[in-house]
């Protein structure tokens, strides 16, 4: 369709090309489009709107200039709409638009207009002053043809401290479903801010609260951070992530993070390792994963002790006989006879129970030097005894 305000944009092109001495195909190129896109400009048929900013910059004139050149965007003829068609419809026909034009337009596709015209999903809320007043309606008229329309898919706004709000006012998240009729999976979403809250949704929770929306909304856009752990906070005193602490601690970042919030409790060897890597005593390490040391293992040990220290240190690491006996790489009844001090191990073997408890060099191994030299010099005492008494 050919409109006759156009004609004086098509000749005011065609002096352009004349003066820069271009052809038709050199002119296309310079705005973009093909050669017979701008022939057409030329005799006469308006370009469209997303063309005259690059025809404007071609001719070195203001886009206004060239919108007022290029006259009205032509409208098809009104065309009665069925009787039982939807409003959107009647409307978007009585205007002379197509799904196409109006698409255009809005910048959407005519796909969506149809789902739009069809009930099945809802313009964002943005679009609806641009969409009633290309259908010539008011603000109040679309909202009624929208009104059984579900919710769109932009509709709302994220509030990750919903679900503080909520705790608060002693809202439990499975009453929140139960209220609004969904999933808890949807609930949990909403309360993190993962998802949209939709309209409707935040009207129902604030009509149950007793409160404005605009409060209820006010109060979900702050970010509740919960305060951190007290293995989180060493952590943190250090500048370590998660994942760079988990590295160094030799675990995955989601056990350092069980750890952190209380969900696994933390073994003794893996808290001397996190005192090691945070800087600190491991009295503090211990207070912020809730343990109790060991009464022994904060005294200075004694060579008499050793058994106690032994079976202290396997309980505390939560390893039973059986697998301090394979990783020594002796049988079960000789770490029972560890324990009970029916026998003593070996420095070899006290050396590996130093790298399996993480203890520091020499712990365990000068408790047993210490203990062999007092046995030695008993016996040659006894010897030394001995030899006096004997007759000459």
């Amino acid at each position: 369709m050919i409109a006759p305000s156009a004609q004086a944009l098509g000749r005011r092109l065609s002096e352009w090309r004349g003066t820069q001495q271009m052809s038709l195909g050199a002119a296309a190129r310079r705005i973009g489009v093909h050669p017979t896109t701008f022939q057409r400009w030329e005799d006469g048929r308006r370009p469209y709107p997303r063309h005259l900013e690059a025809i404007a910059d071609a001719l070195g004139a203001d886009l206004a200039t060239v919108t007022a050149l290029a006259g009205p965007a032509p409208r098809r003829p009104c065309r009665p709409a069925p009787a039982d068609a939807p409003v959107l419809v009647r409307a978007r026909l009585e205007a002379g638009l197509d799904r196409v034009e109006l698409g255009r337009v809005l910048h959407v596709g005519p796909a969506t207009v149809y789902q739009w015209e069809r009930g099945n999903t809802r313009p964002p809320e943005d679009l609806l002053p641009r969409l009633a007043r290309q259908l010539g309606l008011s603000r109040e008229e679309l909202d009624l043809a929208l009104a059984d329309h579900p919710p769109c898919r932009y509709d709302g706004e994220v509030l990750p401290g919903l679900g503080a709000v909520l705790r608060e006012r002693g809202w439990t998240r499975a009453q929140v479903r139960d209220l609004l009729e969904v999933a808890s999976s949807t609930v949990f979403a909403w309360e993190t801010g993962r998802t949209r809250v939709p309209s409707w949704a935040l009207r129902r929770l604030a009509t149950a609260c007793g409160t404005e929306v605009g409060e209820l909304a006010a109060c979900g856009r702050r970010r509740f951070r919960r305060p951190a752990s007290g293995l989180a906070a060493l952590r943190r005193r250090v500048r370590m992530t998660q994942r760079e602490a988990a590295a160094v601690l030799g675990v995955s970042a989601s056990s350092l993070g069980r750890y952190e919030t209380g969900r696994r409790p933390v073994a003794l060897p893996l808290a001397r390792a996190m005192a090691r890597v945070y800087r600190v005593p491991l009295a503090p390490v211990l207070a912020a994963a809730g343990l109790a040391p060991p009464p022994l293992l904060t005294q200075q040990w004694t060579e008499a002790q050793l058994p106690t220290v032994l079976a202290d240190l396997r309980q505390a690491a939560g390893a039973s006989m059986s697998e301090v006996a394979r990783h020594t790489g002796v049988s079960h009844p000789t770490v029972r006879r560890w324990e009970t001090g029916e026998s003593l191990p070996s420095a070899g073997a006290l050396a590996t129970l130093e790298l399996q408890y993480r203890l520091g060099r020499g712990r365990l191994t000068a408790l047993a030097r210490s203990g062999q030299e007092r046995a030695g010099s008993r016996s040659q005492s006894r010897l030394s005894a001995a030899g006096s008494s004997s007759p000459a």
